[in-house]
């Protein structure tokens, strides 16, 4: 066994400070520390290089941290969540108005007639409940189209 240091390190829970400690140390990043041991000393690693940088430095380092424009995490994950709605209301509009024959994308006009022969002329007679008819054969599959892309 190597030859190692031992000594006492106590937190008191009644102190706001220390409970900020034990709370860090009991959610660590299991996937990059390997225990509390190792993110002390490398907690402590990086505090001693951070205290022997000259000032200069430390303010070069600091202004660059304040420039950055850093996104929280809670920030990222409401515009990820915002852009899913959005692309998932556009996903909808644009797939009833293909289905309801009032818009063609790209060549999908092409590819149906030289699969399914002509459109059907008597498609602009259709009434609302015709028309209604005709998509209910669909149904699910939008739910199910964005089911296999949601996390």
């Amino acid at each position: 066994m190597a030859d190692c240091l031992h000594f006492s390190l106590r937190f008191n829970y009644d102190k706001s400070e220390h409970r900020k400690i034990i709370d860090a140390l009991e959610d660590i990043d299991k996937t990059k520390y390997a225990s509390k041991t190792h993110f002390i000393i490398c907690a402590l690693e990086h505090y001693i290089d951070w205290i022997a940088l000259d000032d200069t430095t430390r303010w070069s380092i600091e202004k660059e941290r304040e420039n950055m424009n850093a996104v929280s995490k809670k920030e990222l994950e409401d515009a990820i969540e915002s852009l899913k709605a959005s692309i998932k209301a556009d996903l909808y509009e644009k797939m009833f108005q293909y289905m309801s024959g009032s818009v063609q994308v790209g060549n999908v006009k092409q590819v149906n007639e030289d699969l399914y022969g002509p459109k059907d002329q008597n498609k602009a007679d259709k009434s609302p409940a015709d028309i209604a008819e005709d998509l209910s054969q669909y149904s699910g599959v939008m739910e199910s189209v964005l089911s296999w892309s949601e996390d």
